[in-house]
């Protein structure tokens, strides 16, 4: 259930950066897969899922202050 979490916190916060961005800067961060659904998994074992988040806009964006949950 943790990493189920995180992936869900990595891709809310992805989601929160593009709609911060995109009216004052014009970026557009996009999310691939825009979710990942891990099911249930035991405590102790350990999942992964690989987001990519790319830059679809016209304009640069810097992500700054990043941490994990």
């Amino acid at each position: 259930m943790k990493y189920v979490k995180i992936v869900a916190h990595t891709l809310l916060w992805a989601g929160a950066l593009l709609l911060i961005t995109y009216p004052i800067y014009g970026a557009t961060l996009t999310a691939t897969p825009d979710h990942a659904e891990l099911g249930t998994i035991d405590e102790g074992i350990n999942a992964a899922a690989t987001v990519v988040i790319e830059n679809t806009g016209k304009s640069q964006v810097e992500i700054t202050n990043v941490q994990t949950s």
